[in-house]
């Protein structure tokens, strides 16, 4: 759903990948962090994604939500649906 996407930064620490981003969504300026956990045998174990800023972030949920309907629970999406 971004419109542009750049990695700006990276940084390893044991089983955790930190990586910041900018872009744009509808538009708008958008800029966020996602956090790779890894387990031992190197697999991605979970994903964290988070977005800044909270407006932007609404309209990005709403969307997917609406993109996503009938296929997962909509409760997800919480007050953003």
């Amino acid at each position: 759903m971004y419109d542009t996407i750049a990695f700006t930064n990276e940084t390893v620490d044991n089983d955790k990948t930190y990586l910041e981003w900018e872009g744009k969504v509808f538009g708008l300026d958008v800029c966020g962090a996602t956090i790779l956990t890894r387990d031992a045998a190197g697999l991605i174990q979970s994903v964290r994604l988070y977005h800044s800023p909270l407006q932007v972030l609404a309209r990005f949920s709403t969307e997917l939500g609406r993109r996503l309907s009938g296929k997962i629970d909509p409760s997800l999406f919480g007050a953003f649906a």
